[in-house]
């Protein structure tokens, strides 16, 4: 007699049969963006005063190019201002409004996605 395995009922289950009736898994496709929620980022007080100056003294020293405000965006990243993410875009909006009241500059809220490549790229092209 053959040794195997039997269901519930008793009747004996054959596992080549399983293998082939097996799904495959459905791959989770990259570019389908997840929300993660808003988070707010700016310029601390004074940085963008601050590297105005030393641009310009730069310039007067005859080693550097003059002040180019959207140029100089271009290149610094802005930092977060809150560590965590919020859920609701009306609450960052409104931690966006107290850190421009406490003297940051430029604040603006983001929305924080994964794996969303086309976005990515959006952002990317506007560089």
């Amino acid at each position: 007699m053959k040794e195997g395995f039997v269901n519930i009922h008793g009747q004996p289950i054959n596992w080549h049969a399983q293998s082939l009736n097996k799904q495959p898994k459905r791959a989770v496709a990259a570019s389908e963006p997840k929300a993660m929620g808003f988070r707010v980022v700016g310029y601390p007080q004074g940085f963008l005063a601050e590297a105005q100056r030393l641009a310009n003294e730069l310039h007067a020293a005859g080693k550097g190019k003059p002040w180019d405000e959207v140029a100089f965006l271009r290149g610094a990243k802005p930092q977060r201002i809150s560590p965590r993410n919020y859920e609701i875009r009306g609450a960052a909006e409104v931690f966006a409004q107290l850190a421009e009241r406490g003297g940051w500059e430029r604040v603006r809220v983001e929305e924080v996605t994964r794996g969303d490549v086309e976005g990515a790229r959006q952002k990317l092209a506007g560089f």
